[in-house]
């Protein structure tokens, strides 16, 4: 959660009868389109595997973020969203475009979730053009939400630095 509180307790997530927001951001550069069936598949099984209160939204990053189906439990909706996403000829610029998107406060309203994100990309390169990571670093800090990534090779399979800085 995102609430400070002094006397701290565990419990199953289950049992805390909070909703698990999860927005899943995919690079749809056509670098990263040789695994779209294996991402698209993942992302199913995911989605059929959730939990009672369990939401995704779907969206893609390029130039900034771009969200193509907001929060939804419905299975069959995610699926057609995911269908038709097209990949584009485009470049990603994930820090920036995160760092944007973060400081329009996408998750404020959702007051009793826990919310994290799903970046699938190529990775990042080391090129300072708009925000640094230190400032994205310190947004998320601010922002307390959890990024989880999932690298994959492009298609020129010589992205293992950008990976690295990804991560």
């Amino acid at each position: 959660g995102k609430t400070p509180v002094e006397d701290v307790t565990a419990q199953m997530f289950q049992e805390s009868g909070m909703e698990m927001r999860t927005l899943i951001l995919i690079d749809n550069s056509l670098s990263t389109a040789n695994y779209q069936p294996a991402i698209r598949d993942a992302l199913l099984e995911a989605a059929a595997a959730r939990r009672e209160n369990e939401y995704f939204a779907l969206g893609t990053i390029g130039e900034h973020v771009t969200v193509l189906q907001d929060f939804t439990k419905d299975y069959v909706q995610l699926r057609d969203t995911l269908d038709a996403m097209e990949y584009q000829y485009q470049d990603t610029f994930i820090t920036d475009a995160l760092y944007d998107y973060l400081t329009e406060a996408p998750f404020e309203e959702n007051e009793n979730s826990f919310e994290r994100i799903l970046l699938i990309s190529d990775g990042v390169d080391n090129k300072s053009l708009g925000y640094t990571k230190d400032e994205l670093l310190g947004i998320l800090k601010d922002t307390p939400l959890p990024i989880y990534s999932i690298g994959v090779q492009n298609s020129n399979e010589n992205n293992d630095q950008d990976l690295e800085n990804m991560f």
